[in-house]
């Protein structure tokens, strides 16, 4: 889920990574394991990071020649993405951004927009256009960046001095995802370890907490992974993301270390039995015939009846292949979920299902119905 377009190399290329586990509103809180599996947007150093933190789209970045053919330098158009202001799909009245020269790409998170040539009054003006249209803004950060929320709407937005040119994603708004400033006062068990400096932020979605750590080091890092085992959590080795899955009695963590943007991710919660993943597919624990997904890295674990599978390293199309194959199966699924997931019924069963494009992964959640 991505957050916002930013002009190749402006000064600052990362900020707000939201942790949405994106994923199974079903039975027991349980579930929140499968969450965190699919959670964490982990990204690998030396990645591209937007305004807010999420990874940039491929064809968002500015790395061909710009209109005079010479080698882009991030503040000269692309030319590969609609030029001018788009007409369709915006709120009505949506305020238009005063001058400059503007090009945009529309995807499933949203707007992303780039207004070229343009200028600190414009921006501040353009600011104001929003407020007055109904947009409430947080007090920007030390790198610029505003987030402003409407009833139904989210705004990220930055002014690049040093390349004259502004960017946003406008994206539809989850207040279930809003991401709420320092340590989270609850939700954690007592005594759990406190994240030593950095900037925290959090976020609820009842079955989890989700943090982010921004201006971090990886040596504060690495003393917070001490402090997490002296409190009982057992660490196996990284994941291919470099991140972390932990285990203590009847709690669950995915915490990683992003050195780019110095950021530090951890999704926890606590749930009913330490159930661990094994790898592989679970054919003798589903019904018979059940479709087998296509291709990636497998792994499941049982709570009762109910079966929660992870797929790594897997992609959309393939989703959307095995999608097809449950329907043929006989699912019948209502539209996509506010948090991005599928629910599908059968007679005898009920199956939640999600795909995380940014860290190609599935998520599904079989249960007796």
């Amino acid at each position: 889920m991505v957050e916002a377009m930013i002009c190749k190399n402006c000064g600052t290329e990362s900020k707000h990574l939201i942790i949405i586990g994106a994923s199974v509103l079903v039975v027991v809180g349980v579930v929140v394991a499968l969450i965190l599996i699919l959670g964490g947007n982990s990204y690998e150093s030396g990645e591209d990071f937007g305004v807010s933190g999420e990874m940039i789209p491929d064809d968002v970045l500015n790395d061909g020649p710009d209109d005079n053919g010479d080698a882009d330098n991030g503040n000269e158009p692309t030319g590969n993405h609609p030029k001018g202001w788009p007409t369709y799909e915006l709120p009505p009245g949506f305020p238009v951004y005063p001058g400059g020269q503007p090009e945009y790409i529309l995807d499933d998170d949203g707007f992303f927009l780039t207004i070229y040539y343009t200028d600190r009054n414009s921006f501040e003006g353009y600011v104001d256009d929003l407020k007055a249209w109904g947009f409430e803004f947080d007090e920007p950060g030390s790198d610029g960046i505003y987030t402003g929320f409407a009833e139904t709407w989210k705004i990220t937005i930055l002014f690049n001095e040093n390349q004259d040119c502004t960017t946003f994603l406008l994206s539809e708004n989850n207040p279930a995802l809003r991401r709420i400033a320092g340590w989270p006062p609850d939700g954690l068990p007592s005594g759990f370890p406190v994240y030593p400096g950095g900037q925290p932020e959090h976020n609820f979605d009842g079955a989890f907490v989700a943090i982010s750590i921004f201006d971090t080091d990886k040596n504060t890092f690495e003393g917070y992974m001490d402090d997490l085992r002296a409190w009982g959590f057992e660490f196996g080795e990284p994941e291919p993301d470099g991140s972390y899955e932990g285990y203590a009695e009847k709690c669950m963590l995915i915490i990683g270390f992003y050195d780019g943007p110095g950021i530090t991710t951890i999704v926890f919660s606590e749930y009913d039995s330490a159930s661990a993943f094994t790898a592989g597919w679970p054919a003798d624990k589903l019904p018979p015939d059940f479709p087998v997904y296509p291709g990636g890295q497998l792994k499941y674990f049982l709570e009762g009846a109910t079966v929660f599978i992870s797929v790594d390293n897997t992609d959309k199309s393939t989703f959307e292949g095995y999608m097809d194959n449950l329907k043929a199966w006989g699912f019948e699924f209502s539209g996509q979920q506010s948090n991005g997931s599928y629910e599908g019924f059968t007679e005898s069963w009920k199956l939640t299902i999600v795909f995380d494009k940014n860290i190609k992964h599935t998520a599904i959640v079989l249960s007796p119905d």
